[in-house]
Protein backbone atom coordinates (compact mmCIF):
# COMPACT_ATOMS: atom_id res chain seq x y z
CA UNK A 1 0.00 0.00 0.00
CA UNK A 2 1.30 3.65 -0.50
CA UNK A 3 2.14 6.13 1.75
CA UNK A 4 -0.67 8.37 2.79
CA UNK A 5 -0.02 12.31 2.17
CA UNK A 6 -1.72 15.19 3.76
CA UNK A 7 -2.18 18.57 2.59
CA UNK A 8 -2.19 21.32 4.86
CA UNK A 9 -5.98 22.16 3.11
CA UNK A 10 -6.60 18.44 4.28
CA UNK A 11 -5.78 19.02 7.55
CA UNK A 12 -7.84 22.64 8.09
CA UNK A 13 -10.67 21.00 6.86
CA UNK A 14 -10.25 18.50 9.96
CA UNK A 15 -9.76 20.84 11.88
CA UNK A 16 -12.92 23.28 10.84
CA UNK A 17 -14.98 20.05 10.71
CA UNK A 18 -13.93 19.26 14.35
CA UNK A 19 -14.73 23.03 15.50
CA UNK A 20 -18.14 23.14 13.84
CA UNK A 21 -18.81 19.83 16.08
CA UNK A 22 -17.75 20.79 18.83
CA UNK A 23 -19.24 24.16 18.88
CA UNK A 24 -22.37 22.89 18.06
CA UNK A 25 -24.17 23.39 22.08
CA UNK A 26 -24.06 27.32 21.35
CA UNK A 27 -25.75 27.50 17.80
CA UNK A 28 -28.94 29.51 18.17
CA UNK A 29 -31.28 26.57 17.03
CA UNK A 30 -32.09 23.32 19.11
CA UNK A 31 -29.22 20.89 17.96
CA UNK A 32 -29.44 17.07 18.42
CA UNK A 33 -27.92 15.74 21.47
CA UNK A 34 -25.06 13.39 20.24
CA UNK A 35 -25.45 9.63 20.57
CA UNK A 36 -28.90 9.09 19.34
CA UNK A 37 -27.56 7.07 15.85
CA UNK A 38 -29.50 4.03 17.08
CA UNK A 39 -32.20 5.90 17.87
CA UNK A 40 -32.20 7.34 13.86
CA UNK A 41 -31.83 4.21 12.28
CA UNK A 42 -34.26 1.99 14.74
CA UNK A 43 -36.91 4.39 13.39
CA UNK A 44 -36.05 4.63 9.87
CA UNK A 45 -35.29 0.64 9.45
CA UNK A 46 -38.58 -0.14 10.57
CA UNK A 47 -40.47 -1.63 7.40
CA UNK A 48 -37.51 -1.55 5.25
CA UNK A 49 -36.17 0.68 3.03
CA UNK A 50 -39.01 1.30 0.76
CA UNK A 51 -41.62 4.21 1.09
CA UNK A 52 -43.58 2.75 -2.25
CA UNK A 53 -44.04 4.95 -5.19
CA UNK A 54 -40.45 4.01 -6.66
CA UNK A 55 -38.92 6.05 -3.57
CA UNK A 56 -36.62 4.45 -0.71
CA UNK A 57 -34.43 6.01 1.68
CA UNK A 58 -30.50 5.60 0.95
CA UNK A 59 -29.23 7.15 4.43
CA UNK A 60 -29.21 9.90 7.41
CA UNK A 61 -26.54 12.53 8.38
CA UNK A 62 -26.90 14.29 11.42
CA UNK A 63 -25.75 18.16 10.63
CA UNK A 64 -26.12 19.32 14.05
CA UNK A 65 -29.07 21.41 13.89
CA UNK A 66 -30.78 18.71 11.65
CA UNK A 67 -31.28 15.33 10.54
CA UNK A 68 -31.28 15.03 6.71
CA UNK A 69 -32.54 11.72 5.30
CA UNK A 70 -31.40 11.38 1.66
CA UNK A 71 -34.19 10.11 -0.45
CA UNK A 72 -33.96 8.36 -3.60
CA UNK A 73 -36.67 7.23 -6.67
CA UNK A 74 -36.39 4.80 -9.00
CA UNK A 75 -35.55 7.11 -12.19
CA UNK A 76 -32.20 7.76 -9.95
CA UNK A 77 -33.95 11.31 -8.85
CA UNK A 78 -32.55 12.31 -5.21
CA UNK A 79 -34.83 14.78 -2.40
CA UNK A 80 -33.85 15.65 1.07
CA UNK A 81 -36.44 15.52 4.01
CA UNK A 82 -35.33 17.18 6.96
CA UNK A 83 -36.05 16.71 10.81
CA UNK A 84 -35.37 19.73 12.95
CA UNK A 85 -35.64 20.59 16.67
CA UNK A 86 -38.77 23.18 16.14
CA UNK A 87 -40.63 24.14 13.39
CA UNK A 88 -39.25 25.66 10.78
CA UNK A 89 -40.37 25.94 7.13
CA UNK A 90 -44.27 25.96 7.09
CA UNK A 91 -45.88 22.97 6.24
CA UNK A 92 -43.62 21.07 8.89
CA UNK A 93 -45.11 17.92 10.58
CA UNK A 94 -44.35 17.28 14.62
CA UNK A 95 -43.29 13.47 14.67
CA UNK A 96 -41.31 11.95 18.04
CA UNK A 97 -38.24 12.86 15.88
CA UNK A 98 -38.58 16.55 15.52
CA UNK A 99 -40.53 18.17 12.62
CA UNK A 100 -40.28 17.26 9.94
CA UNK A 101 -39.84 18.81 6.42
CA UNK A 102 -40.87 16.17 3.30
CA UNK A 103 -39.57 17.61 -0.19
CA UNK A 104 -42.28 18.81 -2.74
CA UNK A 105 -41.19 16.49 -5.13
CA UNK A 106 -42.11 13.58 -2.72
CA UNK A 107 -45.16 11.27 -3.97
CA UNK A 108 -48.20 11.52 -1.54
CA UNK A 109 -47.78 8.11 -1.16
CA UNK A 110 -44.26 8.27 -0.23
CA UNK A 111 -44.59 11.02 1.91
CA UNK A 112 -47.22 9.26 4.18
CA UNK A 113 -45.28 6.21 4.41
CA UNK A 114 -42.37 8.22 5.10
CA UNK A 115 -44.33 10.56 7.96
CA UNK A 116 -46.49 7.36 9.53
CA UNK A 117 -42.71 5.51 9.80
CA UNK A 118 -41.33 9.28 11.51
CA UNK A 119 -44.61 8.96 13.87
CA UNK A 120 -43.86 5.76 14.44
CA UNK A 121 -40.46 5.57 15.87
CA UNK A 122 -39.85 3.98 19.07
CA UNK A 123 -37.81 6.54 20.93
CA UNK A 124 -37.91 10.08 20.87
CA UNK A 125 -34.92 12.34 19.80
CA UNK A 126 -33.46 14.48 22.46
CA UNK A 127 -32.90 17.34 21.04
CA UNK A 128 -31.14 20.96 23.29
CA UNK A 129 -32.34 24.39 23.30
CA UNK A 130 -30.02 26.65 23.06
CA UNK A 131 -31.93 29.74 22.20
CA UNK A 132 -34.48 30.85 19.54
CA UNK A 133 -33.94 31.98 16.27
CA UNK A 134 -32.77 35.66 17.01
CA UNK A 135 -30.38 34.61 19.49
CA UNK A 136 -26.76 35.46 18.65
CA UNK A 137 -24.52 32.60 17.43
CA UNK A 138 -21.36 32.40 19.78
CA UNK A 139 -19.62 29.38 18.49
CA UNK A 140 -15.90 29.71 18.71
CA UNK A 141 -12.53 27.55 17.88
CA UNK A 142 -11.25 26.19 21.51
CA UNK A 143 -7.92 26.83 22.68
CA UNK A 144 -5.53 24.87 21.01
CA UNK A 145 -2.19 23.33 22.70
CA UNK A 146 0.81 22.76 19.88
CA UNK A 147 3.27 21.58 22.50
CA UNK A 148 0.63 18.84 23.52
CA UNK A 149 -0.10 17.81 20.02
CA UNK A 150 3.53 17.72 19.69
CA UNK A 151 4.35 14.99 22.38
CA UNK A 152 0.92 13.35 21.61
CA UNK A 153 2.20 12.63 17.85
CA UNK A 154 5.68 12.22 19.00
CA UNK A 155 4.73 9.34 21.30
CA UNK A 156 2.28 7.73 18.71
CA UNK A 157 5.28 7.70 16.23
CA UNK A 158 7.76 6.41 18.95
CA UNK A 159 5.03 3.45 19.68
CA UNK A 160 5.13 2.41 16.21
CA UNK A 161 8.31 2.05 15.68
CA UNK A 162 8.71 0.18 18.45
CA UNK A 163 6.14 -2.12 17.02
CA UNK A 164 7.96 -1.85 13.24
CA UNK A 165 11.58 -2.58 15.26
CA UNK A 166 12.43 0.15 14.09
CA UNK A 167 13.30 1.74 17.67
CA UNK A 168 13.21 0.41 21.21
CA UNK A 169 9.82 -1.23 22.53
CA UNK A 170 7.40 1.39 24.36
CA UNK A 171 6.32 0.56 28.10
CA UNK A 172 3.40 -0.81 28.75
CA UNK A 173 0.43 1.57 28.76
CA UNK A 174 -1.29 3.81 31.59
CA UNK A 175 -4.83 2.19 31.70
CA UNK A 176 -7.90 2.37 33.63
CA UNK A 177 -7.24 0.56 37.16
CA UNK A 178 -10.11 -1.88 36.25
CA UNK A 179 -8.77 -2.80 33.10
CA UNK A 180 -4.94 -3.07 34.13
CA UNK A 181 -5.98 -6.07 36.81
CA UNK A 182 -8.09 -7.61 33.84
CA UNK A 183 -4.73 -7.29 31.71
CA UNK A 184 -2.49 -8.83 34.77
CA UNK A 185 -5.22 -11.40 34.92
CA UNK A 186 -5.19 -12.54 31.51
CA UNK A 187 -1.72 -12.38 31.04
CA UNK A 188 -0.79 -14.50 33.50
CA UNK A 189 -2.97 -16.86 31.97
CA UNK A 190 -6.46 -16.76 34.13
CA UNK A 191 -8.98 -15.75 30.99
CA UNK A 192 -11.77 -16.53 33.25
CA UNK A 193 -10.76 -14.16 35.65
CA UNK A 194 -10.11 -11.06 33.41
CA UNK A 195 -13.60 -11.59 31.57
CA UNK A 196 -15.23 -11.78 35.23
CA UNK A 197 -13.79 -8.48 36.32
CA UNK A 198 -15.00 -6.60 32.79
CA UNK A 199 -17.84 -8.34 32.17
CA UNK A 200 -20.42 -6.11 33.91
CA UNK A 201 -18.62 -3.06 32.18
CA UNK A 202 -18.49 -4.06 28.63
CA UNK A 203 -21.94 -5.64 28.82
CA UNK A 204 -23.66 -2.34 29.87
CA UNK A 205 -21.90 -0.09 27.36
CA UNK A 206 -22.36 -2.64 24.58
CA UNK A 207 -26.03 -2.84 25.39
CA UNK A 208 -26.04 0.82 25.65
CA UNK A 209 -26.20 2.69 21.87
CA UNK A 210 -24.47 5.29 23.27
CA UNK A 211 -21.83 3.48 25.50
CA UNK A 212 -18.71 4.12 26.23
CA UNK A 213 -15.41 2.33 27.25
CA UNK A 214 -12.13 3.22 29.01
CA UNK A 215 -9.40 2.49 26.48
CA UNK A 216 -8.60 -1.33 26.36
CA UNK A 217 -11.38 -2.72 28.36
CA UNK A 218 -13.44 -3.82 25.46
CA UNK A 219 -9.85 -5.80 24.01
CA UNK A 220 -8.82 -7.17 26.79
CA UNK A 221 -12.59 -8.25 26.93
CA UNK A 222 -12.28 -9.79 23.85
CA UNK A 223 -9.32 -11.41 24.80
CA UNK A 224 -10.35 -13.08 27.62
CA UNK A 225 -12.66 -15.11 25.61
CA UNK A 226 -15.49 -12.55 25.73
CA UNK A 227 -18.64 -13.04 22.98
CA UNK A 228 -19.92 -9.52 22.11
CA UNK A 229 -22.58 -11.27 20.09
CA UNK A 230 -22.16 -8.37 16.87
CA UNK A 231 -20.29 -8.64 13.99
CA UNK A 232 -16.26 -7.04 13.83
CA UNK A 233 -18.18 -4.36 11.29
CA UNK A 234 -20.23 -3.16 14.01
CA UNK A 235 -17.65 -3.90 17.04
CA UNK A 236 -15.71 -1.91 14.49
CA UNK A 237 -18.10 1.16 13.76
CA UNK A 238 -18.59 2.14 17.32
CA UNK A 239 -14.88 0.54 19.14
CA UNK A 240 -12.47 1.51 16.21
CA UNK A 241 -9.79 2.38 18.21
CA UNK A 242 -9.42 -0.58 19.66
CA UNK A 243 -6.58 -3.10 19.13
CA UNK A 244 -8.61 -6.34 19.09
CA UNK A 245 -11.50 -5.01 17.28
CA UNK A 246 -8.83 -3.54 14.69
CA UNK A 247 -7.49 -7.44 14.14
CA UNK A 248 -10.99 -8.96 13.90
CA UNK A 249 -11.36 -6.22 11.11
CA UNK A 250 -8.58 -7.15 9.35
CA UNK A 251 -9.08 -10.92 9.32
CA UNK A 252 -12.70 -10.15 8.01
CA UNK A 253 -11.50 -8.05 5.04
CA UNK A 254 -8.41 -11.13 4.89
CA UNK A 255 -11.56 -13.48 4.09
CA UNK A 256 -12.28 -10.59 1.79
CA UNK A 257 -9.55 -10.81 0.13
CA UNK A 258 -9.65 -7.20 0.50
CA UNK A 259 -6.04 -6.67 1.71
CA UNK A 260 -4.83 -2.90 1.45
CA UNK A 261 -8.07 -2.43 4.06
CA UNK A 262 -7.01 -5.10 6.00
CA UNK A 263 -3.32 -3.61 6.45
CA UNK A 264 -5.01 -0.11 6.88
CA UNK A 265 -6.84 -1.73 9.88
CA UNK A 266 -3.37 -3.31 11.21
CA UNK A 267 -1.29 -0.67 10.92
CA UNK A 268 -4.57 1.81 12.78
CA UNK A 269 -4.29 -0.88 15.64
CA UNK A 270 -0.63 -1.11 15.90
CA UNK A 271 -1.00 2.86 16.70
CA UNK A 272 -3.01 1.86 20.07
CA UNK A 273 -1.86 2.05 23.12
CA UNK A 274 -2.33 -1.40 24.18
CA UNK A 275 -0.07 -4.52 22.68
CA UNK A 276 -1.75 -6.90 20.71
CA UNK A 277 -0.13 -10.85 19.26
CA UNK A 278 -3.10 -11.50 17.50
CA UNK A 279 -2.53 -7.81 15.48
CA UNK A 280 1.20 -8.74 14.84
CA UNK A 281 -0.47 -12.62 13.46
CA UNK A 282 -2.46 -10.44 11.10
CA UNK A 283 0.31 -8.11 10.10
CA UNK A 284 2.81 -11.15 9.25
CA UNK A 285 -0.41 -12.92 7.47
CA UNK A 286 -0.34 -9.85 4.97
CA UNK A 287 3.24 -9.63 4.65
CA UNK A 288 3.96 -6.91 7.08
CA UNK A 289 7.29 -6.64 8.48
CA UNK A 290 6.27 -6.57 12.29
CA UNK A 291 8.13 -6.95 15.72
CA UNK A 292 7.68 -9.91 18.01
CA UNK A 293 4.62 -9.07 21.00
CA UNK A 294 6.32 -8.08 24.20
CA UNK A 295 5.02 -10.33 26.82
CA UNK A 296 2.46 -7.88 28.54
CA UNK A 297 0.89 -7.99 24.73
CA UNK A 298 -2.81 -9.34 24.57
CA UNK A 299 -2.21 -13.15 24.18
CA UNK A 300 -3.56 -14.58 20.58
CA UNK A 301 -6.23 -17.20 20.37
CA UNK A 302 -4.78 -20.38 19.34
CA UNK A 303 -4.73 -21.03 15.59
CA UNK A 304 -7.44 -23.68 14.89
CA UNK A 305 -6.53 -27.44 14.29
CA UNK A 306 -6.51 -28.22 10.83
CA UNK A 307 -5.46 -31.58 9.05
CA UNK A 308 -1.48 -32.41 8.32
CA UNK A 309 0.42 -31.23 5.48
CA UNK A 310 2.77 -33.75 5.07
CA UNK A 311 -0.04 -36.68 3.62
CA UNK A 312 0.38 -33.77 0.17
CA UNK A 313 3.65 -33.07 0.39
CA UNK A 314 5.24 -36.88 0.22
CA UNK A 315 2.40 -36.96 -2.59
CA UNK A 316 3.58 -33.84 -4.66
CA UNK A 317 7.46 -34.76 -4.17
CA UNK A 318 6.64 -38.41 -5.46
CA UNK A 319 5.02 -37.32 -7.80
CA UNK A 320 7.61 -34.55 -9.10
CA UNK A 321 10.42 -37.09 -8.18
CA UNK A 322 8.70 -39.98 -11.02
CA UNK A 323 8.23 -37.50 -13.74
CA UNK A 324 11.30 -36.40 -13.42
CA UNK A 325 12.55 -40.22 -13.45
CA UNK A 326 10.29 -40.49 -16.48
CA UNK A 327 11.76 -37.56 -18.40
CA UNK A 328 15.71 -38.37 -17.75
CA UNK A 329 15.97 -42.21 -18.18
CA UNK A 330 13.26 -42.29 -21.31
CA UNK A 331 14.25 -38.72 -22.42
CA UNK A 332 10.62 -37.95 -22.79
CA UNK A 333 9.38 -34.45 -23.58
CA UNK A 334 5.52 -35.66 -22.23
CA UNK A 335 6.92 -35.98 -19.17
CA UNK A 336 9.26 -33.09 -18.82
CA UNK A 337 6.04 -30.93 -19.30
CA UNK A 338 3.65 -32.38 -16.79
CA UNK A 339 6.38 -32.11 -14.24
CA UNK A 340 6.71 -28.30 -15.24
CA UNK A 341 3.03 -28.17 -15.70
CA UNK A 342 2.72 -29.59 -11.47
CA UNK A 343 5.13 -27.20 -11.07
CA UNK A 344 3.22 -24.29 -11.84
CA UNK A 345 0.08 -25.27 -10.71
CA UNK A 346 1.61 -25.71 -7.11
CA UNK A 347 2.98 -22.20 -7.22
CA UNK A 348 -0.63 -20.74 -8.37
CA UNK A 349 -1.99 -22.73 -5.66
CA UNK A 350 0.16 -21.99 -2.81
CA UNK A 351 1.64 -18.63 -3.77
CA UNK A 352 5.05 -17.54 -1.98
CA UNK A 353 3.97 -14.64 0.72
CA UNK A 354 4.94 -11.55 -0.08
CA UNK A 355 6.00 -8.80 1.04
CA UNK A 356 3.75 -5.45 1.95
CA UNK A 357 4.83 -1.75 2.75
CA UNK A 358 3.73 -0.22 5.54
CA UNK A 359 0.82 2.07 5.43
CA UNK A 360 1.79 5.43 6.79
CA UNK A 361 0.25 8.21 8.14
CA UNK A 362 2.12 11.82 8.15
CA UNK A 363 2.70 13.21 12.19
CA UNK A 364 -0.32 15.50 11.82
CA UNK A 365 -2.70 12.93 11.66
CA UNK A 366 -1.41 10.49 14.29
CA UNK A 367 -3.16 12.20 16.50
CA UNK A 368 -5.41 14.68 14.77
CA UNK A 369 -7.75 16.36 17.47
CA UNK A 370 -4.36 16.17 20.60
CA UNK A 371 -4.51 19.91 20.43
CA UNK A 372 -8.23 20.83 21.34
CA UNK A 373 -10.98 19.33 24.27
CA UNK A 374 -11.41 16.09 22.34
CA UNK A 375 -9.29 12.64 22.45
CA UNK A 376 -8.77 10.33 19.63
CA UNK A 377 -6.80 7.67 18.07
CA UNK A 378 -5.47 8.30 14.54
CA UNK A 379 -6.75 8.78 11.64
CA UNK A 380 -7.92 5.84 9.40
CA UNK A 381 -7.30 5.71 5.65
CA UNK A 382 -10.42 4.11 4.20
CA UNK A 383 -9.33 4.59 0.43
CA UNK A 384 -9.79 8.32 -0.18
CA UNK A 385 -11.84 9.08 2.76
CA UNK A 386 -10.05 9.68 6.56
CA UNK A 387 -12.27 9.00 9.71
CA UNK A 388 -11.57 10.23 13.08
CA UNK A 389 -13.17 8.77 15.68
CA UNK A 390 -13.17 10.94 18.42
CA UNK A 391 -14.06 11.41 22.41
CA UNK A 392 -15.27 15.36 23.04
CA UNK A 393 -16.80 16.65 26.44
CA UNK A 394 -20.29 17.02 24.64
CA UNK A 395 -20.15 12.90 23.97
CA UNK A 396 -18.29 11.19 20.81
CA UNK A 397 -17.90 12.51 17.48
CA UNK A 398 -16.66 10.80 14.47
CA UNK A 399 -15.17 13.25 11.94
CA UNK A 400 -14.87 12.16 8.15
CA UNK A 401 -12.60 14.32 5.84
CA UNK A 402 -12.97 13.53 2.17
CA UNK A 403 -11.50 15.25 -1.04
CA UNK A 404 -13.40 17.70 -3.05
CA UNK A 405 -15.11 15.38 -5.55
CA UNK A 406 -16.13 12.95 -2.87
CA UNK A 407 -17.89 15.48 -0.42
CA UNK A 408 -21.53 14.50 -0.77
CA UNK A 409 -23.90 13.37 1.49
CA UNK A 410 -22.23 10.86 3.86
CA UNK A 411 -22.84 7.48 3.29
CA UNK A 412 -21.82 6.35 6.90
CA UNK A 413 -25.32 6.46 9.38
CA UNK A 414 -23.38 7.83 12.46
CA UNK A 415 -21.25 10.61 11.15
CA UNK A 416 -21.14 14.08 13.10
CA UNK A 417 -19.40 15.95 10.83
CA UNK A 418 -18.19 16.22 6.91
CA UNK A 419 -15.10 17.89 6.13
CA UNK A 420 -14.01 19.04 2.44
CA UNK A 421 -10.60 19.84 1.06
Amino acid sequence: MSSVGASPRLVAAAWCALVLASASATWAAPVLQPGQDATLRDALATGGDSLGAGWRIEGFSVEGDRVELRLVGADARAATATIRGASGAAGAVETPLGWAEVPAELPAEAAEALLARLRAAPRPLRWRDDGGPGAPAEASAPALDPARAAAAQAEVSARLAGRLGLGPAAPPPALDPAVNAALDALTRGDAPAARTQLEALVRAALDSPTGELSPGALSVWLAAGGQPGLPPHALAERFPDEPRVAALMSAALRDDAAYDAAAAWVAHGLAAPLDDALLVREARALGLTVADPPAHALPAPPLPPGPPAWPWQLAGLALALALAATALVHRSVEAGLALLAAILAALAAIPPPSARSFPQLPPTLLAPVAAGPCHSGPARREGATLRVHATCPAGPLELVVRPTALAAPAEAANQRATAAH
